[in-house]
């Protein structure tokens, strides 16, 4: 069946549809695909891939592990896997190993899951390649090698590689794309259960995509930029998914559980380090500078639960996918990966809405609206033919939506409830027409038809851009500290938006003596901000941008900006409350907390306290 019938049946599908998926057809489909899977298992190729996809649907379609086109792809993945180097192959590999559950296979998912993670690039995403090529005789010595140690953690080959670290690594240094990316993702999440020490590289994923989302559809594209590129919905699952993951991490923190494969936490920020303890200088004469208006409007919501940045994000995302579904324009258009059949959208599609455990997104119920067009368009030999990607891998796409697969169960155990289908009216905190978004209650003002207001202050129009991403590799290079310094003034002192956007990429990726001197210099450069653009960065999606934008209040004594530092008080990220309770102290000598650490609550505690000090004594305008 053409690609023009499945894209007619997709837009057929476009509102809630008011009956149920029928079982019998929906379990006849599903028979009908994973039947074709075995019986074209010759025509899968280009490394372990492909052949490990369609074992995983057919897996999930409850093909038993001794079925001989299962024992064919698993024998074909062990052989193949020490060579393995390309970001798809090792991903898919380590999904179809782990679903299988042999414990023989754990090494080689350790070596695959090590390998992805040095592959990942300096600013968070995966591009093809992740490894150099394996010489024959490395291969041959790696499979002999892999065999389990009886001492369990991690094997000594997997070690191996992630003392090689990124610096070691080619691969790491080139581009990246956000489909790769959630490949990669995935598959470093599975590796992580299986003993991986994989939170710093999930952690980046998360920055990365939190750095750049869209400002105006709020989805993200193929390249990681916020701008001159148009979000897909397909990419708009990837940055979905890679916030669920940091969600993920954070609940896990907070509930005081040690994610799988961390190591020891990292130890408590040194004095010198801690702005609590080193309070920012104030600047005695300020650069004159031309002062926006503040908005004069008072916060009349009905008090709420604050959002927070990656909450707020989650939200515009799932917002953004419900109106796709809306439309029904999950044809061509909806997996476009640079023009990619849509098929590949229904997967990413099921794996983000199984991930966060919704039902519905945007009051659409996404099960019958793919279900419905799947069984309307599948073959009489039981595939899903046409697109990019070919029939076979398209029919693995059809099986995994079908079948409702979820390959991160850990991950929506930890988030689930988490997040509701924030359906199709406005977030919470907003005021005005539906896409002006709040910030931690604060505003962001943008147009109502989705273009950043030119009049408001808009870190995302100077994020993203391949200048800043330059800036950045400029600084994580390996030089002499001559250098270094050289390079760090230029850009703290240099104009331009790039430069605080490349600096503000670097600073999680620097070693701690130079991450403590990018941060300084961050909020150094920030003091020459007006009023308005650092109100802006205090609501930031960038912890770092946050974090020196309190820092820079301080320094620039702005008391204009005190009720947007009070209310940084319960941001997610630790570093920028104790900027933030720094800078309070600094300009106001008073320290009414929170302390280092603490919880939701114990952070509303202090937001409370500090606005009725603010209520009593505080500067007024």
């Amino acid at each position: 069946m053409s690609r023009l019938c499945l894209v007619l049946a997709l837009a057929t599908v476009g509102l809630p549809a008011t009956g149920a998926v029928d079982k019998q057809k929906n379990d006849a489909a599903l028979k009908k695909g994973v039947e074709f899977l075995k019986q074209h298992l010759n025509e899968t190729a280009h490394g372990t891939g492909v052949p490990a996809l369609v074992g995983l649907a057919m897996l999930e379609g409850d093909v038993p592990k001794t079925d001989p086109a299962i024992v064919s792809i698993t024998r074909a993945l062990r052989e193949g896997g020490p060579g393995e180097t390309k970001t798809y192959n090792l991903a898919l590999s380590v999904l179809f190993l782990d679903k299988h559950n042999d414990p023989n296979d754990v090494p080689l998912i350790q070596l695959l899951g090590a390998r992805l993670i040095v592959g990942q690039t300096n600013f968070g995403g995966w591009g093809y390649n992740c490894f150099p090529e394996v010489p024959a005789a490395e291969q041959a010595r790696l499979a002999s090698a892999l065999r389990p140690t009886g001492a369990g953690g991690l094997h000594p080959e997997a070690a191996a590689i992630l003392r090689l670290g990124r610096a070691g690594n080619a691969a790491s240094e080139g581009g990246d794309d956000n489909s790769n990316t959630q490949f990669g993702l995935i598959g470093t999440w599975v590796a992580q259960r299986r003993g991986v020490p994989a939170s710093p590289a999930i952690t980046a994923v998360d920055t990365r995509f939190l750095r750049t989302q869209s400002p105006t559809d709020h989805g993200w594209s193929y390249n990681a930029s916020t701008s001159g590129a148009s979000s897909t919905p397909a990419m708009t699952c990837a940055g979905l998914l890679g916030l669920a993951v940091g969600k993920a991490n954070d609940e896990a923190r907070k509930a005081g559980r040690k994610l799988v494969g961390e190591g020891n936490p990292k130890p408590k920020a040194k004095e010198d380090d801690d702005p609590f303890y080193n309070p920012p200088a104030r600047n005695e004469k300020p650069k004159k500078e031309e002062e926006a208006e503040d908005d004069p409007e008072e916060d009349d919501q009905p008090k709420k639960k604050p959002l927070t940045i990656r909450d707020m994000a989650i939200e515009r995302a799932l917002q953004a996918l419900g109106r796709v579904l809306k439309q029904g324009s999950g044809g061509a258009s909806a997996g476009t990966r640079g023009g990619v059949d849509d098929l590949y959208f229904l997967w990413s599609l099921e794996r983000v809405a199984v991930a966060y455990g919704l039902d519905t997104i945007g009051d659409v119920d996404w099960y019958e609206w793919g279900t419905k067009s799947l069984l309307a368009t599948q073959g009489a030999d039981g595939s899903w033919p046409g697109g990019n990607d070919g029939t076979v891998v398209n029919t693995a796409f059809a099986v995994l939506f079908l079948k409702k697969s979820n390959l991160v169960a850990d991950l929506t155990r930890q988030i689930n409830g988490k997040i509701k289908d924030p359906g199709n009216g406005e977030l919470r905190g907003s005021r005005g027409g539906p896409l002006a978004i709040a910030a931690f209650g604060r505003k962001i003002d943008v147009n109502t038809d989705g273009a950043p207001d030119p009049t408001s202050p808009n870190v995302g129009k100077v994020r993203g851009l391949s200048e800043a991403d330059r800036i950045a590799n400029g600084l994580l290079a390996k030089q002499s500290d001559t250098k270094w310094d050289g390079k760090l003034k230029a850009v703290r002192d240099g104009k331009g938006g790039q430069n605080t956007a490349g600096l503000a990429q670097a600073i999680p990726l620097l070693p701690d003596k130079r991450m403590i001197e990018a941060r300084a210099a961050l909020a150094d450069r920030l003091t020459r901000m007006t009023a308005a653009t650092l109100k802006a960065m205090l609501a930031d999606r960038d912890a770092e941008l946050r974090r020196a934008a309190c820092l820079a209040v301080a320094m620039k004594d702005e008391k204009s900006l005190t009720l947007d530092l009070i209310d940084r008080v319960t941001d997610i990220d630790d570093i920028v409350v104790r900027a933030t309770r720094a800078s309070l102290k600094a300009m106001f000598n008073k320290d009414l907390g929170p302390p280092t650490g603490s919880n939701d609550e114990r952070k509303r505690i202090a937001l409370d306290e500090w606005k009725s000090w603010y209520t009593r004594e505080g500067p007024k305008p």
